[in-house]
């Protein structure tokens, strides 16, 4: 069996080609001819020549990605599955570069999962294209989201799934994880993002909290997170099972914990203290109070935010993302993956895994 993967030298595309070489088929990445040396060590790691794991010259902002019509009329007809895996991942990014990435580039992705005639092309969404939705965002779901124009990168991953939805002529398959996070047994993980924007603060207060002294794990909304290996076998498992074309899977966590008993869980992890209890303190809906709103809005109160993110390294983009309570339905996922023993660690269990791979490769004051 032959695949065609995008984004295959990045976090997710890492591992589900993995996943994909088990199975004995011949992998084509697409690849920038300037990432190259990625997919060679991705070789080295894996243990696989350039004839099991073959390097396809393209690039995601071009037309039908780059590809020469030649690599085209060779593959045509022969690749079963085409996963669509790379796109713009960060929150900050410039919105005219997510949206040549994201939305644009999804749109070249069906093109040629079209010209290749591909059985089935296997795209990596996104949560976000609930948008800032509250309450329970179903698999059924999409035209139901919430405000995509409070984040450009909500807009790009909407529209882009929107894409795949309307246009894509050939049998599709949509896989939406909720943010990822490194691997449960080793920690991996390529950058700092979602939930690590924490780990910085978290260090902080671990080291000047009373060990004796219980922490409290405030009142706030959920944040669902998942490993990176959930998510590739999830993928892996599901493109291979009949009768799915057209199905949305949420590769997300059925029970997510609130960010407080997040922010709970690390601490215990960093050496913080070791016992905690629930407070009834809503810290979200007091700081969205009239008075304090008001008392917000002074110069003053601005400076010493912004001075407060900048000492945490927190971005200003991630603020909305903690400030309402999503929840994200997975049943049809759960039902696919019956039986196969894949599923969601319990963030508890690989939490220490995270935070000694954050510590040692990923803490820009490691050195010191």
């Amino acid at each position: 069996m032959n695949y065609l993967v995008t984004g295959g030298t990045g976090l997710i595309g890492r591992y589900t080609i993995e996943n994909l070489l088990k199975r004995g088929g011949t992998v084509y990445a697409l690849v920038r001819p300037s990432s190259k040396h990625k997919l060679d060590e991705l070789r080295r790691e894996l243990r696989v020549d350039e004839n099991r794991l073959v390097f396809l010259a393209g690039d995601l902002t071009r037309k039908n990605l780059g590809i020469r019509k030649k690599d085209i009329d060779k593959l045509r007809g022969k690749i079963e599955h085409l996963y669509h895996i790379a796109a713009v991942y960060d929150i900050t990014a410039d919105p005219e570069e997510l949206k040549k990435a994201n939305v644009d580039g999804t749109r070249q992705v069906v093109a040629v999962a079209e010209a290749l005639q591909v059985k089935c092309l296997q795209y990596t969404s996104s949560l976000a294209v609930a948008g800032v939705y509250a309450g329970v965002f179903r698999e059924d779901m999409f035209e139901e989201a919430g405000d995509i124009d409070a984040n450009p990168y909500l807009w790009s991953k909407h529209h882009a799934e929107k894409v795949v939805r309307d246009t894509c002529k050939v049998p599709y398959r949509i896989y939406r994880p909720v943010a990822v996070v490194g691997h449960s047994k080793t920690g991996q993980i390529d950058k700092v993002d979602g939930p690590y924007f924490l780990f910085k603060g978290i260090q902080k207060l671990s080291r000047l909290w009373p060990k004796g002294v219980p922490f409290p794990t405030v009142a706030s909304p959920r944040f669902n997170v998942v490993p990176v290996d959930y998510v590739a076998d999830a993928m892996d498992h599901i493109a291979h099972q009949d009768g799915l074309d057209g199905g949305c899977f949420h590769l997300s966590q059925p029970d997510a914990e609130t960010v407080g008993e997040i922010v709970s869980i690390f601490m215990k992890t960093a050496g913080g203290p070791k016992k905690s209890y629930r407070s009834k303190v809503e810290p979200l809906k007091w700081l969205r109070s009239g008075p304090v709103e008001k008392l917000k809005k002074l110069s003053v109160m601005q400076w010493a935010g912004d001075k407060l993110l900048d000492a945490l390294q927190f971005p200003r983009e991630l603020l909305f993302a903690i400030d309402f309570d999503q929840q994200f339905d997975c049943q049809r996922t759960l039902d696919a993956l019956q039986g196969t023993g894949i599923s969601v660690p319990k963030l508890a269990d690989y939490a220490p895994v995270l935070w000694g791979y954050w510590e040692r490769e990923l803490d820009p004051e490691r050195a010191s």
